[in-house]
């Protein structure tokens, strides 16, 4: 193994790290002390044996962030690298000429990015780390396991086993005995209501009592309920509501202040009424609440609780949501943001799978500051225990999306990925649900952005739900930025609306297409999916540990269950 520290004072140490053979696999690890307390820019470790030449068989596999994992080809590919968005999984594959190997890095492990590179007909795969300017807080050390002539399914097979016997991971079967929200879960369509939001792009920066735009509202309490005595009515038996902007001047308002609940939507009364008529109809129902992101606007606001950047400027978000620009909260105050608004939050009777946004979507930061310095590991840590106080108040923990780093106690993902079906990397071949191998049984999920409202958009949206395995999600009013650079939002610019009783009617309609697709195979989600393989171009087929297989065919926009 060739390993590559790099400084921050930009001196380089080369090493050659020593191997130790277990049965079937090498590892190699990198020791706290070859760092001499220096700062680190960055670290490659690079194992010789994972290279291939151009027209090689086989592949390597790469799980990234924004796109799902990438399955990489030895063909005929232009010099490029391609880098993992973040630590979405601790581990990726390489397949060449009939022998695969899984790769298992440990420590460190939220600072790791995969990365691809191609040049002049080689290709190679090796373990990049970045530290931004800050000391490794623990040895590395990866693992690779030979496999022998297996598949990408053996390799996520094999993660799956890791992350059950190492890492603490329980099957759904398993914690639905104990876990009476997620067992009640698991047949339920999850139905997301947006009900008011200030404009997103923020036309403010910072805004202030005086100059903070006017919040929309596109839903009252009382008109939520109306809404559900629709579904119900309509046939849809078991669902999940979870309420988007019940707070402060609605999504995005004013974090991390949260109350008082927002009077405009009915205020608290009207919510605490909202919330047992819900689940009076045999529903779970629960908010959304961030402790990640922090506006100035907010009362409980301070400098002092922003996470530090390496300059020694607050750490902001580069893009303004509806409250203006955003700044990423320390670890340690959102902790303490948690332990403030989530029992105030349960006592209101929410229960169910309780969503936390953007907490398991995004590479977990660092602080710099001198006063409350925090590494990725201690941002793990403090997440960590925010899954676990939400668990206790609510039944489970959801959030929106699916960093390894959550796998324990995550009960539920919004989006797994960003894009599934349109935006493929250039080095990449085909996106596989890698992931959803390893998960699928252990975590509730919807597959990506694209399968958000998925019978309102094209049929290959519906096939890709089904190829990855999804739980569904209704997103009523998903569909919320305006004058920005993007051409649509990332959920799609088709929605569910309830502006006319025409709108209501056909929002009720779909969502009830979507559970009654789902009652059939809902029962999935107890399974483990075992193997999933290309049969032909746009043929794919999906196999679970109870005998069902799922085969999607793009070409003719049909689907077969066996």
């Amino acid at each position: 193994m060739n390993t590559i520290i790099n400084f921050a004072d930009k001196t380089q140490k080369s090493l050659v790290l020593k191997e130790k053979r277990c049965e079937n696999s090498l590892i190699y690890t990198l020791c706290v002390s070859e760092f001499e307390g220096k700062a680190v820019e960055n670290i490659d470790l690079m194992p010789g044996f994972l290279t291939a030449n151009e027209g090689d068989e086989g592949y390597a596999i790469i799980p990234s962030g924004n796109t799902g994992t990438l399955l990489c080809g030895f063909n005929d590919k232009k010099d490029g690298v391609h880098t993992s968005s973040g630590a979405v999984m601790n581990c990726f594959g390489f397949r060449k000429n009939g022998t695969a190997y899984l790769a298992i890095c440990r420590g460190c492990e939220n600072d790791l990015r995969t990365r691809f590179e191609v040049k002049n007909g080689t290709y190679s795969l090796y373990a990049h780390y970045e530290f931004d300017g800050t000391v490794p807080y623990e040895d590395i050390s990866v693992e690779f396991i030979n496999l022998g002539d297996a598949d990408y399914s053996a390799m996520a097979r094999r993660y799956r086993e890791y992350q059950m016997k190492e890492r603490g991971c329980v099957p759904i079967k398993e914690r639905a005995k104990v876990q009476p929200e997620l067992s009640k879960n698991v047949d339920s369509v999850e139905i997301r209501i947006r009900l008011a939001w200030k404009p997103a792009p923020s036309p403010y920066a910072v805004q202030t009592l005086e100059n903070e735009p006017e919040m929309h509202v596109a839903m009252t309490f009382d008109e939520v309920y109306d809404l559900c005595l629709k579904l119900k009515s309509s046939g849809v038996e078991k669902a999940e509501i979870c309420l988007v902007g019940w707070n402060m001047k609605g999504h995005d308002g004013r974090w991390p202040q949260c109350f008082p609940v927002e009077e405009q939507l009915g205020g608290e009364e009207k919510l605490r009424e909202l919330i047992k008529n819900v689940r009076a109809l045999g529903y779970s129902i629960v908010g959304h609440t961030n402790h990640r992101d922090m506006y100035k606007i907010a009362e409980t606001w301070s400098d002092d609780d922003v996470a530090v950047k390496r300059d020694g400027n607050l750490h902001e978000h580069p893009i303004y949501w509806s409250g203006g620009q955003p700044y990423v909260a320390c670890p340690d105050a959102s902790v303490r943001f948690a332990k403030d608004i989530l029992p105030k939050t349960a006592e209101l009777g929410f229960e169910g799978i309780h969503y936390i946004d953007v907490l398991t979507v995004l590479p977990l930061h660092r602080c710099h500051s001198k006063i409350h310095p925090a590494s990725t590991g201690d941002t793990a840590k403090a997440y960590g225990e925010i899954q676990k106080i939400s668990k206790e108040l609510f039944g489970g923990f959801g959030s929106e999306g699916p960093y390894d780093f959550a796998a324990k106690d995550l009960d539920y993902v919004l989006y797994t990925s960003f894009n599934l079906i349109d935006d493929k990397p250039a080095l990449c071949d085909e996106i596989i649900p890698f992931w959803q191998l390893v998960y699928h049984g252990i975590i509730l999920f919807n597959p990506g952005t694209e399968t958000v409202n998925y019978v309102v958009k094209k049929p290959c949206n519906r096939l890709k739900f089904l190829e990855f395995g999804g739980r569904p999600v209704a997103y009523v009013y998903s569909k919320f930025l305006a004058n920005h650079d993007y051409e649509v939002d990332w959920m799609g610019s088709e929605d569910l609306t309830c502006n006319t009783d025409a709108e209501t009617e056909r929002s009720v309609k779909a969502i009830k297409q979507m559970y009654d697709e789902y009652a059939a195979l809902s029962h999935l989600q107890y399974e483990f999916m075992e193997s999933h393989n290309k049969v032909s171009d746009g043929v794919y087929k999906t196999v679970y540990s109870d005998g069902t297989v799922i085969t999607v065919d793009y070409n003719n926009e049909t689907y077969t269950v066996e």
